[in-house]
């Protein structure tokens, strides 16, 4: 095997990073390792399990469901800690319209929501799962739409086509870099979370020794200044080993957003 696929399934902020990783990657295995950009698609995860592409970063809800429900083929390799953060997990920022009433989450019932997937931890079942502890469902809002991406919930908030969403603060960051003035059109008013950070993950028709060292290589790059001082920017601190069991989290969570019907 001397050419390797690299992919994400996550929002845009996961694209720079990503090339930095494979770039990297490609030097140190002697392999040419292709990132393919495909930002934020659910469907996308199925070429990783069908072997056409051999690493990807995916949602931590997208990879227990691949385990659990189709055994997918698939290992973790590790997962980022990001800035601010001394754990390798993240959370999610519950946004309106700057000039909403709303201030907090109390002050959304009956107003709309805008999320990125129905498939999405961040975006969408950490906010059920919120709802089921608080002995509520999903009828606590007057309308739920599906945007398609984090980013595009964010610009449906900040242009009052959706009185609220719940964003996955990497690409909150992302976008309150790169869009200024879209930010200058929302706020946040409340913080989900947190969660185990979306793993990286490698599939298992790799052979052995190629993907230890694969592994080994993205740890690495976790304690490589030179590395990380080119990711630093988009907000990732570094890369540490994961294990199944970090999900727990995201499987009880799930099953209680399912609990809502």
């Amino acid at each position: 095997m001397t050419s390797l696929k690299l992919m994400t399934c996550l929002g845009e902020n996961t694209i720079p990073i990503c090339s930095e990783i494979a770039a990297e990657l490609s030097l140190r295995l002697g392999h040419s390792v292709v990132f393919d950009p495909i930002a934020e698609s659910t469907p996308a995860a199925q070429k990783l399990v069908r072997g056409e592409v051999q690493l990807g970063w995916i949602c931590g809800l997208l990879y227990t469901m691949l385990i659990d429900e189709q055994d997918a083929p698939l290992d973790l390799m590790g997962a980022p800690i990001f800035s601010g953060s001394d754990q390798p997990e993240y959370h999610s920022w519950l946004i309106a319209p700057v000039d909403s009433p709303a201030a907090t989450f109390a002050d959304l019932r009956d107003k709309s929501l805008a999320i990125n997937e129905t498939t999405s931890w961040s975006g969408y079942h950490l906010l059920r799962s919120n709802l089921h502890d608080m002995g509520t469902d999903m009828n606590y809002f007057g309308e739920v739409i599906e945007s398609g991406a984090h980013s595009r919930s964010m610009k449906m908030v900040a242009m009052g086509e959706a009185d609220s969403a719940t964003i996955d603060h990497g690409v909150f960051d992302f976008v309150a870099e790169h869009q200024p003035e879209l930010m200058e059109k929302i706020k946040v008013i409340g913080r989900i979370g947190p969660s185990p950070s979306p793993p990286f993950v490698i599939h298992r028709d790799v052979p052995q020794d190629l993907k230890d060292a694969i592994t080994a290589s993205l740890l690495e790059l976790g304690r490589d200044d030179a590395f990380l001082q080119k990711v630093r920017p988009h907000h990732l601190k570094t890369i540490v080993p994961i294990t199944d069991h970090d999900y727990e989290p995201i499987r009880s969570g799930f099953q209680n957003s399912l609990s809502l019907g």
